[in-house]
């Protein structure tokens, strides 16, 4: 998927707050998206929920040079310093205190002093979190439970695999 930057998305007709069952909730959830789109810094979100509110979002390279990886957070927070825009970008909270970003199954940083908060009653959508609408390209978007620091390498280790094999990374 690539999206315009204006106004196109994909929706994944999955939103949190309605779903019987979730294994993604306010505090144990991930999120992730593949970009393939490099860059140097975009004030514009790849992925997060589909309405104005802010919490739920990824910016794969800011232009601070930060990725953004917020997931039911209560305030945006700070990033996480990464040098490329590319590859698996993955938020994930595992309390109500606890929020971990990787990129490409490692740890990119720890944050432990930002609550949670309920996700909006709306889907989730790659090309766009909250108010910015992203031109980037992506290749896959995932959305789950907490997932531990061997767990998200052992995704991404996965993930590549696939990606490799459709001809999508090399």
């Amino acid at each position: 998927f690539a999206g315009n930057g204006i106004d196109s998305v994909v929706n994944t007709n999955f939103n949190p707050t309605t779903a019987p069952t979730p294994n993604f909730v306010q505090n144990s959830a991930s999120m992730g998206v593949w970009v393939l789109t490099s860059r140097a810094g975009a004030g514009k979100s790849v992925m997060g929920n589909g309405s104005a509110a802010s919490g739920c979002n990824i910016y794969p390279r800011f232009d601070d040079g930060n990725a953004y990886l917020r997931l039911n957070d209560n305030s945006e927070a700070e990033g996480f310093a990464v040098a490329d825009s590319t590859g698996l970008l993955v938020a994930n909270r595992s309390s109500s205190t606890a929020r971990q970003g990787y990129r490409n199954g490692v740890s990119v940083g720890v944050y432990a002093s930002n609550t949670s908060a309920a996700h909006d009653n709306v889907s989730i959508v790659v090309g766009r979190g909250g108010n910015a609408f992203s031109d980037d390209q992506c290749a896959l978007a995932l959305v789950g439970a907490s997932l531990s620091a061997p767990h998200q390498a052992a995704l991404y280790s996965a993930a590549l695999v696939y990606m490799q094999a459709v001809g999508a990374v090399p």
